[in-house]
């Protein structure tokens, strides 16, 4: 058991992710079981950047606020701005068919997995929509890989430690 609690609570390391981007539910009330991902294999990226949620503060200033001094309140939530890059290949045109075909909202799923790819921890990207496309910089003295990049813009994510239960 003592083997089993050290194994958990090492840090995962970070380059270990996978990511699937899911079309649009038909009913709000449908959702993806784990069974679907099978339908829907998963993207590999090089880099995911702008995971972060933010809340405006509002400070509210009443009759008494003189006395008693002002309340601050949290406002609503910022939108996401979220960067994917990933390289590019003859056969993957997926996301920029996602943006040239009108970008409908969809939802993104990221694990973070451990070293014998099992996914620890999911965080699950809401109603994220392309707002731009980068193509990669050309140059015929450079060696690198081409890379593209695609920001979305979505509305909140959520964290889910898959096996939290266990421990």
């Amino acid at each position: 058991m003592e083997k089993f609690l050290e194994y958990w609570n090492h840090p995962l390391p970070v380059y270990n992710f996978r990511v699937f981007i899911f079309p649009r539910l038909k009913a709000s009330s449908e959702q993806y079981k784990i069974a679907d991902l099978l339908l829907f294999p998963f993207m590999a990226f090089v880099s995911i950047d702008g995971l972060s949620q933010e809340r405006d503060s509002v400070r509210y200033y009443h009759g008494k606020s003189w006395k008693t001094g002002s309340v601050t309140q949290l406002g609503m939530y910022k939108p996401l701005n979220i960067t994917l890059k990933r390289g590019i290949a003859p056969a993957r045109f997926e996301l920029s068919d996602w943006f040239q075909d009108g970008g409908e909202a969809r939802d993104l799923e990221i694990h973070l997995c451990d070293e014998f790819g099992i996914p620890c921890v999911r965080w699950k990207v809401y109603n994220a929509v392309p707002t731009k496309i980068d193509a990669p910089s050309f140059s015929a003295a450079s060696n690198e890989l081409a890379i593209e990049q695609i920001n979305l813009i979505a509305d909140s994510f959520g964290v889910e430690y898959l096996y939290a239960n266990l421990i």
